[in-house]
């Protein structure tokens, strides 16, 4: 692995989305979680953008499109189901689209299916059910950033999964 502006920049970017990835989990609110988490994956997907891993660049691509939306909705709790899962549905096929037209290894597939899951667990309506979708995300997750050989955004997935963890344990375990 070479390391030159483009990877430092992503590094720079991707630590940036670290912190807003451990303040989410942190959030009681399911709209301050998410306003939290765009931030983050904003942040990791432009830091992708200077690493050229289309793969990666698609499915945080999505992750933006998806948290937006997530958050439309999260002010909106009245939305109806169907329009909820239109959205879902809408947001899986332009993940699927892209991988396919920029097609270039099986990271692409990997993109798909995490991308799909990560669809699903963030339209969810409570922040304590995202919370433990994301424990699963979090560790597929660390698995494709190892493979895309990018080790701050490996830190970010593990810190997030730490993170998701606590916050499970402090603001969802507490209650019951």
């Amino acid at each position: 692995m070479e390391i030159t502006w483009y990877w430092i920049t992503n590094q720079v970017f991707a630590f940036l989305g670290l912190i807003f990835v451990v303040l989410s989990f942190q959030q009681k609110s399911t709209k301050k979680l998410l306003i939290l988490r765009n931030i983050a994956t904003l942040l990791v997907f432009i830091g992708l953008c200077f690493l050229g891993y289309i793969s990666a660049v698609i499915f945080c691509g999505a992750g933006v499109i998806r948290n937006a939306v997530s958050l439309i909705f999260a002010y909106r709790p009245n939305t109806k189901k169907i329009t909820k899962n239109i959205a879902s549905i809408l947001i899986v096929i332009l993940l699927i689209a892209l991988n396919i037209i920029y097609w270039k290894n099986f990271y692409n597939l990997y993109s798909i299916v995490l991308g799909t899951l990560a669809v699903y667990t963030f339209m969810q309506d409570r922040a304590s059910m995202i919370r433990k979708l994301s424990v699963v995300i979090e560790i597929l997750s660390i698995i494709y950033y190892s493979l895309l050989l990018s080790p701050t955004n490996i830190v970010i997935e593990v810190v997030g999964l730490v993170s998701a963890i606590i916050g499970i344990i402090r603001l969802d375990r507490r209650k019951n």
